[in-house]
């Protein structure tokens, strides 16, 4: 019986287990693009480990995006241009989902950047995070570049 609840949360990448149902922050609606709607501040409190930092960006990475973001997404930057295509179309259009599931995850990580930067992280995180980002950004671009 155990081994059958562990198959059903835990995906297995190689020697990485990834359980999808470990939320790394809670979601909250905003007023404002410019105001984080997740609280990151269980997960990634000033005291937490390097090591446990790591870990819980790649959960962060992972976790499956969810209605909300999607939402608040679409609220924001719907009417954002990707080479002539607002980003209100591609988010109906499920041939993007992943494109899309790419810019959520880049979202996240920035907000995160900003609450490292607002509670005075030390500089090795902020550092960590924003190699993370800048490589994510460069993935965007080049399947911008590649598909639209």
């Amino acid at each position: 019986m155990y081994e059958e609840i562990e198959n059903s949360i835990v995906d297995k990448i190689g020697e990485v287990s990834i359980c999808n149902d470990k939320k790394i922050f809670e979601f909250y609606n905003v007023d404002y693009e410019y105001l984080s709607p997740y609280d990151f501040k269980t997960y990634f409190n000033r005291k937490i480990s390097f090591n446990k930092f790591t870990h819980n960006i790649t959960f962060l990475m992972n976790y499956y995006i969810e209605i909300e973001e999607l939402i608040h997404c679409r609220k924001y930057y719907g009417k954002h241009l990707i080479k002539n295509k607002r980003l209100d179309e591609l988010i109906n259009n499920s041939d993007y989902n992943d494109f899309i599931s790419m810019i959520v995850i880049i979202k996240r990580l920035e907000y995160l950047s900003d609450y490292l930067e607002d509670e005075s992280f030390e500089a090795t995180y902020i550092i960590y995070l924003n190699n993370i980002i800048e490589v994510c950004r460069k993935n965007k671009k080049k399947y911008i570049d590649e598909n639209f």
